[in-house]
């Protein structure tokens, strides 16, 4: 049996005097040899002051999730498994109490060989680039609460082919990710291409069909890489990640919508330390990103500290510009995560 507890303290405090403090606990168990529980929940406390004389807003969320995978071993089957996970909401806003749950896991693997994986039913999708920031202009259902966002789960089927260095993925979803009352179907075409060593990627390609009604859809395009290279005179490595997405014929919102985001991080500036900068941008329409909100300008700085293979401290500061509302509406964000394990 393996037990795995994390915690994680995220307090996040902004120019228009937001608090966020979130703690996670986690934990892991092997029940069998097939069986295996992931254990993980959410606590957090929101403060909200706005600018203006109204009252302040607070909410408290306790989001606990389980997950259930039992593996499948059959001489009529490939090597498969059942996953199946749950989030429930228990929250308080302003002194009312509400709740909401969703199984936002709900499907089955297998694979034929080295090569092919399938995978059918509610799922969870990311498309981040892997670099300090972790994260996507386009689907990431991967992150600590999805029940504040639409982008909550993809639904339907996806396929993945590996062949050396090239991974292509499809996947059919049939929720598209605002979650209409009839959902209209979506479809998502991956190409990433990775290479070993000091490296350059993996560089991904995304194309994505989304329905809008029945008679319009949206096409979409991302695509996004990193290069990491040593630094020959001063200790650790250089990283530039990026992502650029936009719309190819969308002439409902008067224009495409695109997005962009690039970041720069010293990677062992200090043995076991990182620090980077982000610079990113959204569109006023642009909803696909549950990382990014629609219409903001983004600078944010981090700063991650590996006290041990199972000890981490982060710090992050952002400076947000919203283009929706008006274009002196500025927030400031500062962050403090620290999680472990055991």
């Amino acid at each position: 049996m393996i037990f795995h507890l994390l915690l994680k303290v995220r307090p996040l405090l902004a120019f228009t005097s937001f608090l966020l403090v979130n703690t996670q606990v986690k934990a892991e168990t092997w029940l069998t040899d097939t069986l295996y529980l992931d254990n993980n929940t959410d606590l957090i406390y929101t403060h909200i002051s706005p600018n203006n004389h109204e009252p302040s807003q607070y909410a408290f969320q306790l989001v606990p999730e389980l997950i259930l995978t039992q593996g499948i071993h059959s001489k009529f089957l490939p090597p498969s498994k059942l996953t199946l996970g749950s989030k429930i909401e228990f929250s308080t806003e302003n002194d009312t109490p509400q709740s909401q749950a969703l199984i936002n896991e709900f499907h089955f693997s297998s694979s034929i060989g080295s090569h092919w994986g399938f995978r059918l039913g509610r799922q969870k999708i990311s498309y981040a680039q892997p670099d300090l920031f972790n994260t996507s202009l386009n689907k990431n259902d991967i992150r600590p609460n999805p029940l504040v966002n639409n982008l909550t789960f993809s639904q339907g089927f996806l396929a993945t082919y590996r062949l050396g260095y090239i991974e292509q993925q499809v996947l059919i979803n049939q929720q598209t990710e605002k979650e209409p009352s009839e959902p209209l179907p979506s479809a998502h075409y991956q190409l990433k291409i990775g290479t070993p060593g000091y490296k350059v990627g993996p560089i991904k390609l995304v194309l994505s069909y989304e329905d809008v009604d029945q008679n319009d859809f949206i096409f979409r395009g991302m695509i996004g890489s990193a290069v990491q290279f040593p630094i020959r005179i001063l200790p650790g490595d250089w990283q530039w990640a990026f992502q650029y997405a936009q719309e190819f014929n969308n002439a409902m919102k008067g224009g495409n919508q695109y997005a962009w985001q690039s970041s720069i991080s010293w990677l062992g500036f200090i043995p076991q330390h990182k620090i980077g900068l982000l610079l990113s941008h959204t569109d006023k329409q642009w909803t696909y990103s549950d990382n990014f909100h629609a219409g903001e300008d983004r600078i944010e700085v981090r700063y991650q500290w590996l006290t041990h293979q199972n000890f981490n401290i982060e710090i992050a500061g952002a400076k947000v510009h919203n283009t929706l509302y008006s274009d002196t509406l500025k927030e400031e964000h500062v962050s403090l995560r620290t999680s472990f394990s055991f």
